[in-house]
């Protein structure tokens, strides 16, 4: 069973928090960060605290870090940022296109990530993981959430769901994409829930945020050394997560470019392994193991011939199936992860996007994926097995600068 316990959070006043928050660090290019740093409140300053340096200093530089520390520092004695003065857990809610998903907000262990009660899906690259575990670090706090779930616990929901339908928000703004997000910092009753997850919750998947996670639990194993006598229940032991039940939470297509020369015969070569048909118009996929694929100013529908083996849950992905059947056999592509002839483009950006891109000359060829659903991802992590690179993309994203956490224990020099 997993710990998820309350918090002393540190976090905007709620009157504040519409313009701190900020879109997560990792979908920011260095342009939009900068565009957003022209809010002097947004938590960018923090997050990508090279906005506010030189832009020849690299991102990477020690300064950069620094840099973030002082500016949360500054934001704490000015009351842009406050500590809670008791631990309480939050509750979180998204609303976009008319459906809401309610989360709660924690600290999770990071014990249970090194015991596997934390699940994961994805493999972390070392050079993601080695820029937030230096401003993990040097900051000492956990600045950007972990998206976490569980199978459904009806008791933790109703509660939660209760008490949301029955009081006004804490906060409440719309933001980036037109999503409504609302803030509630819960009752002290309500810290109850840590023992019905050390009861009833008997593991948590990643949705997203695998480099978050990991190097959240490095720095942990790092100030453990640092700090031989502090026991498990120091609070460098745990990590910021929103925690969303799966029924909540909607996974989105995550689609694919490619720039590679196509060759005379594709069509054919494509017909070995699916029936391709000619499509009017852009059409998403309607169903599992169909393909939409824009190429030569025409879209086709891609229907596999063979069903993938039903006993292998990351064989069952149709990620998978693209990667082996196209990326792989037709273009060469084995590392997709790495290779900077693919890109990916997340479903909220629609079919439209694709097409331009395909349009424009930037790649020769688009493919628009069914969603990996939930189960799928619970069903791959439960065996311990891996998808492939860009398997999912959740929306909306989980906003950063809304909740920060203290890991108490400065490192030591």
């Amino acid at each position: 069973m997993v710990k998820f316990k309350p918090f002393k959070a540190i976090r905007p006043p709620f009157e504040l928090m519409n313009q701190v928050a900020s879109l997560p660090y990792d979908v920011l290019d260095d342009q939009q960060a900068r565009d957003a740093a022209k809010n002097k409140l947004s938590f960018v300053h923090i997050d990508r605290a090279e906005v506010d340096l030189d832009p020849s200093i690299d991102p990477y530089d020690d300064r950069v870090y620094q840099q973030a520390r002082q500016t949360l520092v500054d934001w704490i004695e000015d009351g842009t940022l406050k500590k809670d003065e008791r631990n309480s857990y939050y509750a979180y809610a998204m609303t976009l296109n008319g459906k809401r998903q309610i989360g709660i907000v924690g600290a999770a262990s990071a014990a249970d990530y090194e015991n596997d009660l934390i699940k994961k899906h994805e493999l972390t690259r070392a050079a993601k993981e080695a820029d937030r575990i230096k401003h993990i670090d040097v900051t000492n706090v956990n600045s950007s959430p972990v998206l976490l779930t569980y199978r459904d616990q009806n008791e933790i929901m109703d509660a939660i769901t209760a008490f949301c339908d029955e009081n006004t928000p804490d906060a409440s703004f719309t933001a980036f994409f037109g999503v409504q997000h609302e803030v509630w910092q819960l009752p002290e009753s309500f810290n109850r829930l840590e023992k019905i997850f050390a009861t009833q919750v008997p593991a948590f998947y990643i949705a997203d945020g695998h480099h978050r996670a990991a190097s959240t639990v490095k720095v942990a194993q790092k100030r453990r050394r640092e700090f031989p006598n502090e026991g498990p229940n120091a609070e460098f032991n745990y990590f910021l997560a929103i925690a969303f039940p799966q029924s909540e939470l909607k996974i989105w297509d995550y689609n694919r470019v490619v720039n590679v020369p196509i060759p005379d015969n594709f069509l054919a070569v494509l017909e070995r392994k699916y029936h391709v048909a000619v499509m009017g118009q852009a059409k998403r996929p309607g169903r599992r193991g169909q393909i939409s694929m824009y190429w030569s100013n025409q879209w086709f529908s891609l229907d596999p011939l063979e069903q993938p083996d039903q006993a292998d849950p990351v064989a069952r992905l149709d990620v998978s199936a693209l990667q082996h059947n196209i990326l792989e056999d037709v273009f060469g592509l084995h590392d997709i992860a790495h290779d900077k002839r693919i890109n990916f483009v997340g479903g909220i950006e629609g079919l439209e996007k694709l097409q331009s891109l395909v349009d424009d000359g930037e790649y020769t060829v688009a493919f628009a994926m069914y969603p990996t659903t939930m189960e799928q991802l619970l069903a791959v992590a439960d065996a311990h097995q891996l998808m492939p690179a860009k398997s999912t993309w959740f929306e909306p994203k989980l906003l950063s600068g809304l909740f920060i956490h203290d890991l108490a224990k400065l490192k030591k020099d």
